[in-house]
């Protein structure tokens, strides 16, 4: 009999907030088979988008920087030393202005080639 031991992580939602997440994109650093099977007029702020997806350049302070990739690091870290080797980032994007997601170009071309 062989006996599997089976970890689970149980977190809150970390996007209930006063503001409305207009676009998600679960990131795994990966290309392969890694956009959204849905047309441009399927998705919505419903839809879960991915790492080819994204056509945004962010730009932080050095500090949330630092403190974010370092974040990163100790979370690989201490994913390696249980032997999991999955790792998604979840990114929630609120534009301020309610137009700015319409204009977001998610045509799958567009987003591998940059060219807009």
């Amino acid at each position: 009999m062989i006996i599997l031991q089976t970890r689970f992580i149980v977190m809150g939602n970390l996007f209930y907030s006063e503001y409305r997440i207009h676009r998600l994109f679960d990131l795994k650093g990966s290309s392969h088979g890694r956009t959204t099977e849905k047309s441009l007029g399927e998705i919505d702020e419903t839809t879960t988008l991915k790492d080819l997806d994204l056509d945004f350049i962010f730009h932080l302070q050095r500090n949330w920087f630092q403190g974010f990739i370092g974040q990163i690091e100790r979370d690989c870290e201490f994913l390696e030393s249980k032997g999991i080797m999955d790792y998604s980032l979840l990114v929630g994007l609120h534009f301020r202005d309610d137009n700015a997601c319409d204009k977001m170009g998610l045509s799958p071309f567009l987003l591998r080639s940059g060219n807009h």
